[in-house]
């Protein structure tokens, strides 16, 4: 998933990230997806790599509970 296309262009995108990432909880799968595709796009421009990274890792689990919840929206 292209977060850019999805939300509309990079400042939007990374204006719902830093949304999520404050009300993760709240956000459909789409927004989380969107979340995490920022989030990579960050590390990787600012060469930056933490698989520990907290924001990821809560990203990714929730991905995973929509998914399996079939929460596909």
């Amino acid at each position: 998933m292209n977060g850019y296309e999805v939300c509309g262009d990079f400042e939007a995108c990374h204006e719902l990230m830093r949304k999520v990432v404050k009300e993760p909880l709240n956000a459909s799968l789409t927004e989380l997806r969107c979340t995490l595709f920022a989030l990579q796009r960050h590390h990787r421009w600012n060469e930056y790599s933490d698989p520990e990274d907290h924001n990821v890792v809560q990203i990714l689990r929730l991905i995973r509970v929509k998914v399996e919840k079939g929460a596909l929206e």
